[in-house]
């Protein structure tokens, strides 16, 4: 049997001494030092990192899995943190579903060779949100709920010619920031609209009151961010009257349960598509990771553009 030059290394260092000095031969150096010789003396630790012991796969997943048992999470405790993001169950079919071999293939969703079984689940997924939603139109290819519902006050914007958009106060503090950022850059104004702190629903005077001035689009976040839902068409009275879109960002698991935004006057609907059998993964990746699960969208009435 052929004897190594020296016994094989494991653990955190796998590179033997003769792999070092191939590379640092390749670097034209002669030693380590000389390699970080760039680094100050006084920003260098000065000594060898005290690492605990090598351990083995098996050992150091125990290991890993009770470090990870002291902190508080999702599987702990309950969390009202997220700004729509939150832990879901998802049943098992869900990933048996979105890794059948008709819906997965090696390419991006907006290359040609991609196969048409994405596009069918996208066909269907669309056509579930239309009726979820009762609206007509549905684009299921933005980057997720707070994306969709900037784009979609642009598009209201785009619709109506008017360069100012109105927004419950009660929308995701986070959102608020993608929504300021998108229109900042294309000098669309953002007014808020204020809470009722009696009820934590929106103050429809308040609304009223902001149509001083005409705007695109209101958008109306429910569950607004206390949890509360919102009444929808009392906002769209008031938007139809002043001739501004009602736009509802919602949360979408509500939507098998409520009557549908549309069929309440929402001319706009736009939702995370999170809650649709993705989990949190420290707050990302999104539904634009996972085409086959494909869940963040915007919809609209047919006609609504044309008003």
């Amino acid at each position: 049997m052929e004897s190594h030059p020296e016994p094989l290394l494991w653990g955190y260092n796998v590179h033997r001494e003769a792999d070092r000095q191939a590379m640092l031969e390749v670097l034209g150096l002669t030693s380590v030092a000389e390699l970080f010789s760039p680094i100050p003396q006084e920003e260098s630790l000065g000594r060898e990192l005290r690492l605990p012991r090598p351990h083995g796969e098996w050992a150091l997943g125990r290991h890993l899995r009770d470090l990870a048992s002291r902190n508080a999470s999702t599987r702990s405790h309950l969390s009202f943190l997220g700004g729509g993001v939150y832990e879901h169950h998802i049943p098992a079919v869900v990933d048996s579903l979105t890794s059948t071999e008709r819906s997965v293939t090696a390419y991006t969703p907006y290359q040609p060779e991609m196969s048409q079984g994405l596009l069918q689940i996208l066909f269907k997924y669309q056509r579930m949100l239309s009726l979820l939603t009762g609206l007509s139109i549905v684009n299921s290819s933005l980057y997720d709920g707070a994306t969709a519902m900037a784009e979609a006050a642009w598009m209201a914007c785009a619709a109506t010619g008017r360069r100012r958009v109105l927004a419950a106060s009660r929308i995701w503090l986070e959102w608020k920031s993608v929504l300021e950022l998108y229109m900042r850059g294309r000098g669309v104004e953002v007014d808020y609209v204020a809470t009722d702190p009696a009820s934590g629903r929106l103050d429809l005077r308040s609304l009223q009151e902001s149509f001083t001035r005409p705007a695109a689009t209101f958008i109306l976040r429910t569950p607004n961010s206390l949890g509360i839902l919102e009444d929808i068409p009392a906002a769209a009275d008031s938007c139809r009257q002043h001739g501004a879109l009602l736009h509802v960002s919602c949360y979408p698991m509500m939507l098998a349960l409520l009557k549908a935004p549309g069929e309440l006057g929402a001319d706009i609907v736009t939702c995370e598509g999170q809650p649709l059998g993705l989990p949190l993964s420290t707050g990302g990746p999104r539904s634009v990771y996972s085409p086959a699960r494909s869940g963040c969208a915007s919809s609209c009435r047919g006609g609504s553009s044309e008003r």
